[in-house]
């Protein structure tokens, strides 16, 4: 099976070789990792460059900055229409997985037979010397729903996700069906909107009890350069499609 790793970056060369090498370490090895640059002006066009001529399994694709939404399309768009991956994983530039993080999740989802697995994540904060432990992320082991989705935001840990390709290819969108993409008119939620079309499609959400990649928690995150100011904004975007998510599974019971 081989798993495609969608990846976006925006000026983090301070934490990018962390994110690559911890790809690059896999003991699961069966990968190709698309990574779009969304415009990036400090050293990551040139890190990009030093991994991609290392490893063929490094995908470099480049954009103007057009922010988070676009560049997780454009590396998506790349692998659903450029390769045979069987499934869809996701690895922020400031992020990074265990050694053994994708032969985990591959295994469990080839034992569960689910559409979509997910985990739980280490956090890091900086306190103006070092990285520390600031927590660790348990997401709930039951089956998610869009309403508890739309109530309290994310249940799922987005970097912890693998994601059967054959069904994302079928899920539905506001926009059209199917559409596997994230949707680009939100201000945000993008993952939270993506689920709930991903249960309304009719997925089964299955739960790894283990942390599968650690998460830096800082202000100049790709998600937080996008969400600043706009929480409230998102949150209500999200809410007001409620009935419009009841209307898409309706449809779908009918078909």
């Amino acid at each position: 099976m081989m798993i495609g790793v969608v990846s976006m970056v925006y000026n983090h060369a301070q934490f990018l070789r962390r994110a690559l090498d911890s790809l690059l370490e896999q003991t699961y090895s069966r990968w190709i990792l698309a990574i779009t640059d969304d415009g990036s002006t400090d050293e990551t066009p040139q890190i990009l460059k030093e991994y991609a001529d290392r490893d063929d399994r490094i995908v470099v694709l480049k954009i103007e900055h057009s922010g988070v939404a676009k560049a997780f399309n454009n590396s998506l768009r790349f692998l659903l229409e450029n390769t045979d991956v069987d499934y869809i994983a996701r690895l922020d530039a400031d992020d990074y997985f265990f050694k053994w993080s994708l032969e985990g999740l591959i295994n469990f989802a080839s034992a569960e037979k689910a559409e979509v697995v997910h985990a739980d994540h280490i956090e890091l904060r900086f306190d103006g010397r070092e990285w520390y432990v600031s927590g660790y992320s348990v997401t709930p082991k039951e089956q998610p729903s869009p309403g508890q989705l739309l109530r309290f935001y994310n249940v799922i840990s987005g970097g912890s996700v693998l994601i059967r390709r054959k069904f994302l290819e079928t899920i539905p969108s506001v926009h059209r069906d199917p559409d596997p993409y994230w949707d680009e008119e939100l201000k945000g939620g993008w993952d939270v909107d993506w689920w709930i079309r991903m249960l309304i499609a009719g997925a089964t959400f299955k739960k790894l009890n283990a942390p599968i990649y650690v998460h830096r928690v800082h202000e100049k995150s790709m998600f937080a350069e996008s969400l600043r100011g706009r929480w409230l904004e998102w949150r209500r975007q999200l809410w007001n499609r409620r009935e419009i998510y009841r209307e898409m599974a309706i449809r779908r019971l009918l078909k």
